[in-house]
């Protein structure tokens, strides 16, 4: 008897060592911190969520204490040793709005039907300095002159009537509270057509006494850009009050509020990509020293004041003696007293094509400030850099020789005699046989578009369904290319346009992802189609070997029979 409950002790405990790392593996499918756990209400933290192996987005928990006053996501791909991995980092900044021990509950991530959650983080809060949060007045707004005792009232107004195109402009409703109400209001802001608005609004509460009766001002602030010149209007902003059993539900509405958006002067830099606001520029390099067709890795950052995610990218300085790659890019922005502001980071790979002391051209970036009314250029400090090495110079082909000329003329053929022309053509049968020859050719061409259309209508299905095996016979030959890695990338992204009927070139990761999961594709699946083509992208410019040659080929051809599943 005691054999056998050593037995099956040993056999538990073995089973619990066998469990164990999936079970840490399970718990770090999702994990989540915060840069500090003590601040005060003028401060904010930085929450980070991160999911391992996998191409999903959390699922926050109401954030009760918390504003989201800013976020930013990005995925980091690593290869070691030949294994490659997938990491999604998503980052909210969070403005306490109470004192005390805050809570942010369990944050969750489903995968393939399977739900993973991080462990409650609790944060202490003290009272700071500053009357209110950063992005919120710091003091309550005058009462309107048309409040006149009323028990319930709304309002709407912005911080400037003619800003210019791409400016921020603040929209500020307010409601003003001086009876208790039956049930939870129901608050419908305006489309704001004509107007950028991808910022969660900012919300706060504060008491005033207007003629002596107390009111509770609750008010909700929209951070917006004209994205238009000329006369835009914001409609009404609408309130539903509910009723109580006997009596209907009350609509307050406010006034409508026009803008008079203008124009960006002419005579804008080259450099100028949209960007309004304020700005600066920083570069740094990775290394100084390299070799030819070996990259170094430039970094720039636009920083400032602004909408960073509608301007557009700076483009990379090329004077001849290098080749420039974009590597990586993200968008990190928060609200800092009512302005949005935030930074643009990218990651160039430089390619040296020539070998010496070169230097990396100077970065310029062009910006319109709207409170000087002028264009401003910033311009980055050349990098100078020692590449060794040779320029490596290719010799086009000769074409070929064309045919020699000749004058010489060919012998002409000796001319028979005329033989009698016969019976007459109306005596012959072949004469009434050809006036058939008309109807054959009507048949004949219908039944030819006929094929044509059905041809046309198939063709698509047809492509689809050969398209994997096109891509895996060219797999298969893609090793032996002069550039394996481009070849495979080529031949993925191909096969992704004739399965899915649409072009997938251009497209960033965001975009496949979102066209993928149209189709039903799993997030696993699509995470593995992006470790392919980043794993393709990055061997362009790294040296190669065999062994991650023949990894690539492996992984692509698997990913390949894997979405055969679903598309």
């Amino acid at each position: 008897m005691k054999h056998k409950i050593a037995i099956i002790l040993i056999t538990l405990f073995t089973l619990g060592l066998l469990a164990a790392p999936a079970l840490a593996q399970q718990a770090e499918v999702i994990t989540a911190t915060v840069d500090r756990n003590n601040v005060t209400t003028d401060e904010t933290i930085v929450l980070s969520v991160v999911v391992n192996g996998v191409n999903a987005r959390p699922e926050l928990p109401v954030l009760a204490g918390f504003n989201v006053v800013g976020s930013s996501q990005s995925t980091q791909i690593s290869v070691i040793n030949g294994d490659m991995s997938v990491q999604g980092v998503h980052q909210f900044r969070l403005q306490p709005t109470q004192t005390g021990v805050l809570t942010i509950d369990p944050i969750s991530v489903t995968v393939n039907g399977q739900s993973f959650s991080t462990q409650p983080i609790q944060v202490q809060v003290t009272q700071g300095s500053a009357p209110s949060a950063p992005g919120q007045p710091a003091e309550p707004a005058p009462a309107p002159s048309t409040l006149n005792g009323q028990e319930l009232f709304v309002e709407a107004a912005v911080d400037k009537t003619n800003p210019y195109q791409g400016e921020q402009v603040t929209y500020t409703f307010r409601f003003y509270q001086a009876a208790n109400l039956p049930g939870q209001v129901s608050y419908r802001p305006p489309a704001f057509t004509g107007l950028w608005h991808d910022v969660e609004p900012m919300q706060q509460s504060y008491n005033v006494n207007v003629d002596g009766r107390a009111y509770l001002v609750t008010e909700v602030s929209h951070i917006l850009f004209p994205t238009v010149a000329g006369e835009v209007m914001i409609e009404p902003t609408k309130l539903i009050i509910p009723g109580g059993l006997w009596q209907a539900d009350t609509t307050l509405q406010t006034q409508p509020v026009a803008l008079d958006v203008q124009p960006l002067p002419a005579g804008a830099p080259l450099s100028f990509k949209g960007a309004v606001g304020k700005f600066s520029l920083s570069t740094a390099v990775d290394k100084q020293e390299t070799k030819v067709g070996e990259p170094i890795t430039l970094n720039v950052e636009i920083s400032g004041q602004g909408n960073l995610s509608a301007m557009g990218d700076p483009a990379p300085a090329n004077d001849g003696n290098w080749r420039a790659f974009t590597n990586d890019s993200g968008t990190y922005t928060e609200v800092v007293n009512g302005r949005l502001r935030g930074a643009k980071s990218y990651e160039w790979l430089m390619s040296p094509t020539n070998g010496g002391q070169l230097t990396l051209p100077a970065v310029e970036y062009s910006y319109f400030d709207p409170d000087a009314g002028v264009y401003e250029t910033l311009r980055s400090e050349p990098v100078g850099v020692q590449v060794e090495g040779t320029a490596v110079t290719y010799t086009p082909a000769q074409p070929g020789t064309p045919p020699a000329a000749t004058n010489e003329l060919r012998p002409m053929k000796a001319v028979t005699a005329v033989k009698d022309a016969g019976p007459q053509l109306v005596q012959q049968p072949l004469f009434w046989l050809l006036w058939l020859l008309p109807l054959g050719l009507v048949v004949g061409q219908v039944a030819h578009d006929k094929r044509q259309a059905h041809l046309a209508a198939t063709a698509d299905e047809r492509r689809s369904s050969q398209a994997s095996q096109k891509a895996e016979k060219a797999l298969k030959q893609a090793g032996k290319h002069d550039d394996p890695f481009a070849e495979v990338q080529r031949i993925l992204i191909t096969y992704l346009e004739e399965k899915l009927n649409s072009s997938v070139r251009g497209l960033t990761s965001d975009g496949r992802t979102a066209l993928l999961k149209t189709r039903g594709v799993s997030d696993r699946t699509i995470a593995n189609v992006e470790i392919c083509l980043a794993q393709a992208e990055a061997g362009r410019f790294a040296p190669a070997s065999r062994s991650n040659v023949d990894d690539l080929l492996q992984r692509t051809l698997a990913v390949v029979e894997k979405l055969e599943s679903y598309l």
